[in-house]
């Protein structure tokens, strides 16, 4: 069978006009020869009309159903959400971090973190709005990434360490610890947070001992290359990071934040404020 549409015949009364405004009629050719409207019943006699195959003439054109639209309109907001997506990871993605090529060393997570003794502020480095980052001991740690978040771009942020990394070693981190204990940075977008966890089950590890070996390092990278590095870091590398536990201060002289010098501590201060001048990753060494 074929499919016809009318087409209004200026040759014919109005009365006998085909009413195109109630039905738009879709003619079919039956098996004795008549063609009829399928949807009216109409019946098409010889010349009585001038038939033609549907064009793409939008007057003719059967309405097109919500349904098809509203998926038409539903794909093109998907569409747009990915676009966005990733036009955001491309424009916020930093530079390729290089490596020093400096031969890396075996990272030992059994190793307990080195910290040098304790011999005053040591002015370390001078951002340029005035406020000075400055060493109070040596400090060495050997760890599995637990979590990495940024809150500023290189050489900003109120507090002057922009980067926090949660670190677990010892047992800890030789142990899969989310079995007993899920660790991240709450949900509050804010600089310098807590490390935060919630048990799973009982710890195969004393409190205290689970407690003193897992950290949060609030890090200010010495360079921008390092700032990237740090970065690039994902959950459960194993990293070792070297510099000092340090402090920040404003333009003024003021104290605005300042490390923990032990790891055994567990209340407000508890954090490692760390000015980070070396990271080994994935057997490559960033300066």
């Amino acid at each position: 069978m074929e499919d016809y549409y009318a087409q209004y015949d200026p040759g014919r009364p109005p009365d006998q006009q085909a009413d195109q405004t109630t039905c738009y009629h879709r003619f079919i050719t039956g098996a004795d020869g008549a063609v009829y409207c399928q949807k009216c019943g109409a019946v098409l006699s010889q010349g009585t009309y001038e038939t033609y195959r549907n064009t793409r003439d939008t007057h003719l054109a059967e309405p097109r159903p919500r349904r098809t639209v509203l998926l038409v309109v539903v794909g093109a907001i998907v569409l747009l959400a990915a676009a966005g997506i990733a036009a955001w990871f491309y424009f916020n993605k930093g530079p390729a971090p290089v490596a020093s090529g400096e031969k890396a060393q075996v990272i030992d997570l059994g190793a307990e973190p080195a910290q040098g003794q304790p011999a005053g502020a040591v002015l370390l480095a001078t951002r340029a709005d005035g406020m000075t980052i400055n060493a109070l001991a040596s400090y060495r740690i050997a760890g599995k990434v637990i979590c990495v978040r940024e809150y500023a771009p290189f050489g900003s942020g109120s507090s002057g360490f922009p980067i926090d990394l949660g670190l677990a070693w010892g047992d800890v981190g030789k142990a899969d610890y989310e079995k007993y204990v899920k660790l991240g940075f709450s949900n509050e977008y804010a600089a310098n947070q807590w490390l935060t966890y919630r048990y799973e089950g009982d710890l195969p590890w004393p409190l205290p001992y689970f407690e003193s070996h897992v950290s949060n390092n609030h890090i200010c990278p010495a360079s921008e290359n390092l700032y990237n590095a740090l970065m690039s870091l994902r959950k459960n590398d194993l990293v070792i990071l070297e510099g000092y536990l340090a402090e920040s201060r404003d333009p003024s002289g003021e104290k605005v934040l300042s490390s923990s010098l032990t790891r055994d501590d567990t209340d407000a201060g508890a954090c490692e404020s760390f000015y980070v001048q070396t990271l080994q990753v994935n057997g490559k060494v960033y300066k």
